[in-house]
This record gives structure tokens, sequence and C-alpha cells, in this order.
């Protein structure tokens, strides 16, 4: 019920049509994005370590605690973007609905948890 209730509320009528998307793209491409150790060292410091593992299966935790490795993170990460490709991991996130007040059984009663790493 939860899955339905949540992909419903995700995933766009099949049979609407999409707009045509006209004038100049912004210019911003994924190797125009500057991805610095200073960067990368402030996220992994901002995480909260209280999450579960997102897709790929670190935990937060564990970035935190690894600051050595921050160096080759950061060339992954420019190598990918200067590239123009992200892993497919990087794109996905795991929602969980989180049960906040009313009637447990509707689904309008659940915020979507939503773990990114």
């Amino acid at each position: 019920m939860f899955a339905t209730e949540f992909k419903n509320s995700f995933i766009s009528d099949p049979s609407s049509t999409f707009p045509t998307i006209t004038g100049r793209r912004n210019g911003r491409c994924l190797d125009t994005i500057e991805i610095t150790e200073a960067k990368v060292d402030k996220i992994i410091a901002g995480l909260k370590t209280n999450p579960s593992p997102g897709p790929d299966g670190v935990h937060p935790v564990l970035l935190k605690n690894t600051k050595s490795l921050i160096g080759p993170l950061t060339k992954i990460m420019q190598f990918s973007m200067e590239e123009g490709k992200l892993p497919q991991q990087w794109k996905e996130s795991t929602v969980i609905p989180v049960y906040k007040k009313g009637d447990k059984f509707d689904p309008n009663y659940h915020n979507n948890g939503k773990n990114q790493q």
C-alpha cells in the first residue's frame, strides 16, 4: 500500500504529454562543476551519522572516519564530472515512509524519509 502511494506521488500520468522545452541552455554542464578536497571535506563533516547507508551501502560514519580518503574520493568525483557521467548509485535514494500522526493505515499521514548520501 505504501509503495503504491509513494510511487503514484512521484510518477506522472503516462498518458500526459511532456511540454517542449525551447530556449538556450544555461551552459551549466557537469564538467563546469568545481569539486575540491575542501568542499568534499566540508560536506562529509556535515553528514548526519544516524541515517542508514544509502543505495551504495556506504554508511556516513565510514566516510567521516576515513578522512585520509578525501583526496582519492575527490579525484573520482572530478573524473566523473569531467567525463559527464554519474554512477547510477549517485542518482538513487531510498525512500522510507515514516509515520507521524493520524491514521496509521493512511499513507497521507507518513513523511517520506529520504536517505541520500
